[in-house]
């Protein structure tokens, strides 16, 4: 269920790119519809009445400013992004006819998409009737309303093959009254009113118990969470996970925990204590977003982290940033340098994976390989993509 005002029309002729958005879209709350042309379009504005638009500006037939101009002659008020795989230049143009006949233009595009911009954007068109408080957030957490999904990872293997390394869980709040709301909107709201604690342990028990039915199903694979920094102060934590893993029957590489860079990470006796124990209990730490954030390189080298998180901000511009592959590089040379493994997120197209591979990143995962799957779905990804001749056509069918 989405919010009235959360219906957005996808006009794009490539049917990857418009698969790729809608399952994103749809993952933070949108209800989501498609075009491939200009006419499939003009029956969508009738029947959907969309109050978001993405168009691609090149498509056949009509291409995206003459769908500008034809929804302006139909009185839309929908607000729209511009989008495609030319220069800036062009996107401002777009933008500025846009706005000319009369939409609020919420932003571009460039291909290859950037999906945090792209939650950036979305998140800034949401009509959110209902307001998210503590009581309410604090009763979705313990009446089970949170959901996960899971991402699988890969790993880049000398021989080429890319075998799977694991999944990460990402949670979702399945709420009656607002549908399937993002974490971009709650996990603030837990942050703020102490909920944090709460909400990750939930999380947690429920990725270890979908851990141990994996195992006993005899596909065992570790399961990472994400970690607020802020719980980094709480002595017992890792005790309390480890005695939860215990009663599974899992053991410590089983899990790992990814730690925001972003957030803020004391590194005083307590934090250093706290991650430690994570890792003589066999935990994997993982610094997630790096490249992002503040961590010093003293710093990043006193903490015994075990993997460095790339940004998808910087791999997502792998194909046609020079600059991106600068940082993607330097990071995977400090990673080796210091020991740690790396693993690239939001990989998207077969130009990055190659690029990648080249440099020695050791992990990725993304959209080119799955998007986040239902616990159920996992067994058939991994059945299909332990086929060599399958996993080629799901590669394939991604880029």
């Amino acid at each position: 269920m989405s919010m009235p005002g959360n219906k957005l029309l996808i006009v794009d002729d490539d049917p990857g790119i418009r698969e790729l958005l809608s399952d994103f879209a749809s993952e933070i709350g949108f209800d989501v519809e498609t075009a491939a042309d200009a006419e499939q379009f003009l029956k969508c504005c009738r029947t959907f009445q969309p109050a978001v638009v993405i168009i691609d500006l090149v498509m056949p037939g009509a291409d995206g400013i003459e769908i500008l101009r034809s929804m302006a002659q139909r009185g839309s008020t929908a607000q729209v992004i511009v989008m495609s795989g030319l220069d800036e230049k062009v996107l401002k143009t777009a933008k500025r006819i846009g706005a000319h006949h009369g939409f609020t233009m919420l932003g571009a595009l460039t291909k290859p998409i950037d999906l945090d911009v792209l939650e950036r954007l979305l998140l800034g068109a949401r009509r959110d009737d209902e307001p998210i408080s503590e009581q309410t957030l604090g009763h979705a957490i313990e009446n089970g309303e949170l959901i996960l999904h899971y991402q699988p990872k890969v790993r880049l293997a000398q021989d080429g093959s890319l075998p799977l390394d694991g999944v990460e869980a990402l949670v979702r709040w399945q709420s009656p009254t607002m549908g399937l709301v993002s974490p971009a909107r709650f996990i603030p709201v837990a942050e703020k009113c102490g909920l944090i604690g709460e909400l990750t342990g939930a999380v947690f028990r429920m990725a270890a118990d979908q851990a141990a039915a994996w195992k006993a199903d005899g596909m065992p694979m570790s399961v990472a969470i994400n970690l607020a920094p802020a719980l980094l102060q709480d002595i017992g934590l890792p005790d309390r996970m480890a005695k939860e893993l215990a009663l599974r029957s899992l053991s410590g590489d089983s899990l790992v925990l990814e730690i925001t860079e972003s957030g803020t990470i004391d590194d005083g006796l307590h934090v250093t204590d706290v991650l430690t124990r994570f890792r003589l209990k066999g935990i994997g730490l993982s610094l997630d977003d790096f490249g992002t954030g503040f961590s010093s390189l003293v710093q990043l080298y006193r903490m015994p982290f075990s993997e460095l998180k790339i940004d998808q901000s910087f791999v997502s511009r792998l194909d046609d940033d020079d600059e991106a592959r600068i940082i993607v590089r330097s990071i995977v040379d400090l990673a080796r340098n210091l020991g740690l493994s790396t693993c690239a997120e939001g990989v998207e197209t077969a130009g990055g994976l190659a690029f990648l591979r080249h440099v020695g990143c050791d992990k990725i995962q993304g959209y080119l390989i799955s998007k986040p799957l239902p616990a159920p779905d996992i067994a058939d990804f991994i059945s299909r993509w332990q086929r060599p001749e399958t996993a080629g056509t799901m590669l394939a069918s991604s880029a």
